[in-house]
């Protein structure tokens, strides 16, 4: 007789994974290690910065894209402020989940990647203007067309938000697998709504 038991991942590719979230779908863990090369190809030392996108008290959730809006909204905060202080490059990459549990609204995890020679840092997290975490939080705002003070909150910087990953360094291995395990929660299959036509998890190509 077959067996139902759940196969549960305990490494990826050599590298750990969290055990305590549940069953993690591979296929995620596959995405989240592509995304990561992709950010160091195009910028050896990369900054990797984990917030969590949340709905304001009371808003109406009346259409789904809020996440696409969201980075669009970053990427084009990103090229001006690039443009105005002519610091070089840095095309952004997320990789995000939207998980829902109990509450009326989905949430989001995302990380953001970005040129570490160029942002470093998420600054204060409850500043408006003038450093990384304002501009994540004008983004949601933008998303949501609310104004930026009507999200405080809704846009949550974990403890320990940002990695370094810098090729150059003789650690580099392990911040690599700091990184990918703190990122193996995206791929928990908990609190991920199935077979509702939305998307649970995405990530960028290019």
């Amino acid at each position: 007789m077959g067996s139902n038991k759940k196969k549960l991942i305990n490494t990826f590719q050599g590298m750990r994974v969290q055990t305590d979230c549940g069953e993690l779908d591979e296929k995620y863990l596959i995405k989240i290690d592509e995304t990561i090369k992709l950010a160091l190809n195009a910028y050896p030392r990369t900054s990797a910065m984990r917030v969590d996108l949340r709905y304001p008290k009371d808003y109406t959730v009346v259409e789904n894209n809020h996440i696409s809006k969201f980075i669009a909204s970053f990427k084009a905060i990103i090229r001006a402020d690039l443009k105005k202080k002519k610091r070089g490059k840095s095309t952004p990459r997320f990789i995000w989940v939207k998980e829902q549990d109990s509450s009326n609204h989905p949430h989001y995890h995302i990380v953001v990647f970005l040129n570490g020679n160029v942002y470093s840092h998420l600054g204060y997290f409850t500043a408006k203007e003038g450093n990384t975490a304002a501009r994540i939080r004008q983004a949601w705002a933008s998303a949501l067309g609310v104004h930026i003070i009507d999200i405080d909150g809704a846009v949550y910087f974990t403890d320990n938000a940002t990695y370094t990953l810098n090729k150059a360094d003789s650690n580099y291995k392990a911040q690599y697998d700091d990184l990918f395990y703190r990122l193996s929660y995206f791929a928990k299959k908990a609190t991920k709504r199935y077979g509702n036509g939305g998307k649970n998890f995405g990530s960028s190509r290019k």
